[in-house]
């Protein structure tokens, strides 16, 4: 190997190339520098552009806020849509947060108390912070706010980011269900109720049923014995005095043929009077009449053989003449004259239900003046009974203020209730409306029946 020194010339010449190399260094320093700059800034970039896509897609609003002047660095557009008002104007939280917002309770938010702001002034942490918010076109609505500061390596808050979960439609949906749970509910205990009132109501039925089916035998057993079996018991006597004066007579005509006295001219009776035994047997027969007549109205009150032979037509019309001729009451009965065919245990609840009512007009009502109207329809037959008694109030006696309902002799176990039920089950109404002091008009319905009646051809 080969060493040379150089002198003083050749100094200065090493001299230069050191600081040649010294400049060429730095400036290989400075292009890898650019170049690490440049590498990161476009890694930087592209991380920026990732977490703008990110956040672009995500369904909640998002902001981005340095500290602590409160810049916004980010917003993506779910801040627009749920603000409603452009992002180029929400370049501060001041601008963001310029409409108002209100807790749970109602108060209004002071400027301070927005979560955003509490992330980037004392680093506070926010988790789904309900707020009520009125956004840019004067709507109001419901966010979930959360919010939470960034920090660097000596905890220092750079900046803070927050989220706005838009609830408004998720929170009308649960009221809407909540008043949907409500109202089923109400309806269901309504329900419950009419249920446990009507249980109560076809109890208390049952009940007056029974105990109407043991006043009706009352009723009947009372009139047979007064009436009839009285009238019977008469009639056996008179027959035996009549008998005991007709032997009397043939007695007295056998003594008199033999001249023998007899006990009855031993003890003064007079037989001379022929005509006794036919004033018994007379009387005899006007009971016997009265019996007759008496079990024909019993037989018509228990099941009117007119129903059946006739009609309803005829059934109500002596029904009307009966109750008029017992009670004193104008009953008039006003029928269009069509057929009305019903099925035949519709047909005895109709009649039965005809003169229930109008018992209730006599009764109860005191009525002076009855109409009873039956008219038949293109499906149905109806009977009108309108009277001219006290009325009554529905509400004051717990029945729909429709007027819809009972009335009557709330003691009595065939009550317009009873009617009603009844008729229901055969496919019936009734419909009842009533005022104090003016009346009642009471409307029975029956669908008509499959079978036609005697007189429809």
């Amino acid at each position: 190997m080969i060493i040379t020194i150089d002198g003083p010339a050749g100094s200065g010449k090493s001299t230069a190339a050191r600081k040649a190399a010294a400049r060429l260094g730095t400036a290989i320093q400075r292009v890898r520098a650019e170049q690490e700059r440049k590498r990161l800034l476009t890694q930087v970039e592209y991380e920026q552009a990732r977490l703008r896509t990110t956040l672009e897609q995500m369904p909640v609003g998002v902001v981005i806020a340095e500290a602590p002047s409160g810049r916004v660095i980010l917003a993506n557009h779910q801040v627009q849509r749920i603000w409603r008002h452009p992002r180029a104007e929400c370049s501060t939280i001041e601008h963001l947060m310029e409409h108002e917002g209100f807790h749970e309770d109602g108060a209004a938010y002071a400027p301070g108390d927005w979560p955003l702001i509490r992330s980037l002034r004392t680093g506070e942490a926010v988790q789904d912070e309900e707020v009520e918010i009125e956004r840019g076109d004067g709507a109001r609505g419901t966010l979930l706010v959360s919010s939470t500061p960034i920090r660097d390596r000596q905890g220092r808050i750079l900046a803070a980011v927050t989220s706005f979960h838009d609830i408004t439609t998720r929170q009308r949906l649960e009221q809407a269900l909540r008043r949907s749970h409500d109202t089923l509910e109400k309806r269901v205990r309504e329900r419950t109720a009419e249920l446990a009132k009507a249980n109560q109501e076809l109890r208390s039925l049952a009940s007056e049923l029974s105990l109407a089916e043991e006043r009706e035998r009352r009723r009947i057993a009372t009139a047979l014995h007064d009436s009839l079996g009285q009238n019977l018991a008469l009639a056996k006597i008179k027959l035996g005095l009549a008998r005991r004066r007709d032997r009397a007579c043939s007695a007295r005509e056998s003594g008199a043929a033999s001249g023998a006295p007899t006990a009855d001219t031993q003890r003064g009776v007079s037989l001379s009077d022929s005509g006794v035994a036919d004033r018994h047997l007379d009387e005899v027969r006007g009971l016997i009449e009265e019996s007759i007549a008496f079990t024909r109205s019993l037989t018509f009150e228990l099941s009117s053989p007119l129903l059946y032979t006739v009609g309803l037509e005829a059934a109500v019309e002596r029904l009307a003449e009966q109750m008029q001729g017992r009670h004193g009451v104008q009953i008039q009965v006003v029928d269009d004259g069509k057929p009305k065919p019903l099925d035949e245990d519709m047909l005895v609840l109709f009649f039965q239900s005809v003169r229930e009512l109008l018992m209730n007009a006599v009764k109860h009502a005191n009525a002076t003046r009855v109409t009873v109207t039956l008219a038949r329809g293109e499906t149905d037959v109806t009977a009108r009974v309108e009277d001219d008694g006290g009325g009554f109030d529905p509400s004051a006696v717990g029945f729909p203020v429709s007027g819809i309902g009972e009335v009557g002799d709330p003691t009595d176990g065939f009550g317009l209730f009873s009617i009603r039920e009844r008729l229901g089950h055969l496919g019936g109404r009734l419909e009842v409306q009533s005022v104090r002091d003016r009346g009642t008009v009471a409307v029975l319905t029956a669908p008509l029946g499959d079978t036609p009646t005697e007189g429809e051809g």
